[in-house]
């Protein structure tokens, strides 16, 4: 067996907004990287999981992504690997709106 990357859909934040969507597709996930923007206007944003993954629309059931007993949070121009994975759909949330709409590449690491 070997280890792939694979693209997953990028997570959007839209100007004036404080979450992105929603995305899934873990499932064969070993590892996880998210890559922010090189500018956010939250000194950080929280990794949000949900334990469906078809939570797209859903408003409950979201929690805030813990390592350590900390928050995995995401910050300017950074990256975030995750590498346990037993949760089914991810987004990002922030305490304020965002100044504009801010793209975050998401990344899968999977055998094959």
């Amino acid at each position: 067996m070997s280890l792939y990357l694979a693209d997953l859909p990028t997570l959007v934040i839209a100007g004036g907004a404080t979450a992105s969507q929603a995305i899934a597709g873990f499932g064969d996930a070993e590892a996880v990287s998210v890559f922010a923007s090189e500018i956010l206007t939250n000194a950080h944003l929280q990794i949000n999981v949900h334990t469906n993954s078809a939570a797209a629309t859903a408003t409950v059931g979201w929690a805030t992504l813990t390592s350590g007993g900390a928050n995995v949070i995401l910050q300017a121009n950074k990256m975030v690997v995750i590498t346990d994975v037993p949760w089914g759909a991810l987004r990002l949330s922030g305490t304020d709106s965002e100044g504009a709409a801010r793209v975050i590449r998401v990344q899968k690491q999977f055998l094959l």
